[in-house]
C-alpha cells in the first residue's frame, strides 16, 4: 500500500511540473505567433504598395495627414490606400480602393503614412503633380515586446519613363 501512494504521489508531481512546462511553451509559442502575425501583415501593406506604385504614373491626391493616397496607373485606371481607424467591424485597417471596389488589404496596422518627396527622394513635396517618390510607414504594435512600435518603410519612384 505504501508503494502505490508514493508512485501516485510521484506522478502528481511530474504531471504538475509536466503541465507547468506545457502552459509556458504554449504561452511563448502565442506571444512569437502574435509577433509574427502583426510584422507579417506590416510588411505586406509595404510590399504592395511599393509594388503597385512601380506601376503608377501619377500622383492624383495625397492627404494632408499623409494616411492616404490616390494614384492614377499606367491605364487611367485609379487605385488608392487609406488608414482607417475601424471600417465594418475591424479595427486599424488599411483599405485597397480601385475600379472594381474596396477591400481591406491588412489590419491592425496602427499607422500608415504616405510622404511626398522630389526627384531627389529627399525634399518633401505635398502638391500631387510635383511628386515623384512616394515613401509609406507602416507601423504596428507588438504587445509583450521590449521594442513595442515597430515599423516598415519603402521608397519607390512612381513616374514612368
Amino acid at each position: 500500500m505504501l508503494e502505490l501512494i508514493v508512485a501516485a504521489s510521484m506522478m502528481a508531481a511530474v504531471m504538475t511540473s509536466l503541465s507547468l512546462v506545457m502552459r509556458s511553451t504554449r504561452q511563448c509559442w502565442e506571444t512569437l505567433d502574435t509577433e509574427y502575425a502583426a510584422t507579417h501583415q506590416m510588411h505586406a501593406v509595404t510590399r504592395h504598395f511599393v509594388r503597385a506604385a512601380r506601376e503608377a504614373k501619377t500622383v492624383t491626391s495625397i492627404k494632408p495627414d499623409g494616411s492616404g493616397i490616390t494614384m492614377t496607373l499606367a491605364d487611367d485606371s485609379p487605385i488608392s490606400w487609406e488608414w482607417r481607424n475601424s471600417y465594418h467591424g475591424n479595427k486599424h485597417v488599411v483599405l485597397l480602393t480601385t475600379t472594381a471596389g474596396s477591400s481591406v488589404l491588412a489590419h491592425g496596422i496602427d499607422a500608415l503614412a504616405f510622404r511626398g518627396f522630389g526627384t531627389d527622394g529627399v525634399t518633401q513635396i505635398s502638391e500631387p503633380d510635383d511628386i515623384q517618390v512616394v515613401e509609406v510607414t507602416a507601423t504596428v504594435t507588438i504587445p509583450r515586446s521590449h521594442v513595442a512600435q515597430r515599423s516598415a518603410v519603402g521608397k519607390v519612384f512612381i513616374r514612368l519613363w
